[in-house]
């Protein structure tokens, strides 16, 4: 039995639909690409769900990958409506912009913490360590606006 196809065009139209469901309140981008041997999604966004929340959905609808101990590309089936489907693509990119005015109120936050808070926050979640001069963005980065 051939599994049925979805185009790299559709796997969009149903990310963007999953995302808007999820969070109703952000605006997302949601762009694909064709290009020679492959095709993508890419997905942007401004303040809203981390980073982590959007790749929760977005992980579930790509097709192919790459194995670097064999430099090949693999290819696995997914799933839609229960239904075992082969979607178009590679795993899709997922880009957050974080406002000035988000990254004030995470500095403000970050500045009222406790250091022992700071360090469970920091042991608890996947804390970018980078920019130092900007604790605010990194705050920012993690939690959902």
């Amino acid at each position: 039995m051939t599994k049925r196809y979805i185009d790299i065009a559709e796997v969009a139209k149903i990310i963007r639909g999953e995302l808007k469901q999820t969070f109703p309140k952000c605006k997302f981008s949601v762009r694909s690409e064709r290009y020679s041997m492959g095709s993508h999604v890419y997905v942007k966004w401004t303040d809203g769900p981390t980073v982590t929340e959007v790749e929760a959905i977005t992980d579930q609808y790509y097709g192919t990958g790459f194995d670097g101990m064999t430099d090949s590309t693999t290819h696995h089936d997914g799933t839609l409506n229960g239904e075992v489907v082969h979607f178009a693509g590679s795993r899709p990119s997922c880009s957050r912009e974080v406002t000035p005015e988000f990254e004030a109120l995470c500095a403000q936050a970050w500045s009222l913490m406790s250091g022992q808070q700071r360090c469970d926050l920091m042991n608890n979640v996947d804390f970018p360590r980078w920019p130092e001069d900007r604790p605010g963005y990194r705050l920012a980065l993690t939690v959902s606006a």
